[in-house]
């Protein structure tokens, strides 16, 4: 008796939310429209050749190596030179760039001493996709010159060939490394 009670009341319940048309459009239309509108916005889901410029306070090979490997990545195209952070910005605000890499002045000295050596990477924000661009070519630039400095420091004791530590990216279940794909699956 009390079960059929419970079923009136959850069926009357349920008239009335779909009776509420703001109701109806939260959880049935927006649920339906939302991944496709996301896929369109973010169509082709990967950013290429963003467009990227550099302060270089260091001045040396090693920092002129880690400029030139990351105008080589497919993800940043590097499309000037700084004097300063100064300028640089402004060239952000006018939108001539969307990142600003900024290697300082004691880059290579600290890896020559053994020492993490430092870079900046600012972005703009306004899309979420220049952001994971720019950073992952960054990423995979510093580890792999990490990693040549490591197999020439290591290799000589080993005896070895080849390289101590490879860096490979292997999209899993989303090939083309795109947001849109990853968010909806």
């Amino acid at each position: 008796m009390w079960f059929i009670q419970v079923l009136r009341v959850c069926g009357r319940e349920l008239l009335l939310v779909f009776r509420d048309q703001g109701v109806v459009i939260f959880f049935l239309l927006l649920n339906a429209v939302y991944p496709v509108l996301y896929a369109i916005i973010y169509n082709p889901e990967v950013v290429r050749n963003e467009a990227v410029v550099v302060v270089d306070d260091n001045r040396t090979g090693m920092s002129r190596d880690l400029v030139r490997r990351m105008d080589a990545t497919q993800e940043v195209a590097i499309v000037g030179y700084a004097a300063n952070m100064q300028e640089a910005q402004e060239a952000m605000h006018s939108k001539a760039c969307y990142g600003i890499l900024y290697v300082p002045r004691d880059f290579s000295q600290n890896i020559t001493r053994g020492e993490q050596g430092h870079v900046s990477l600012y972005c703009d924000m306004s899309v979420m996709m220049r952001y994971k661009a720019m950073f992952t070519a960054l990423t995979n630039v510093t580890q792999a010159m990490g990693g040549e400095r490591l197999a020439a420091v290591v290799e000589p004791v080993l005896n070895m060939g080849g390289s101590i530590i490879e860096n490979r990216q292997v999209p899993v279940g989303n090939p083309a490394m795109g947001i849109a794909s990853a968010v909806l699956l």
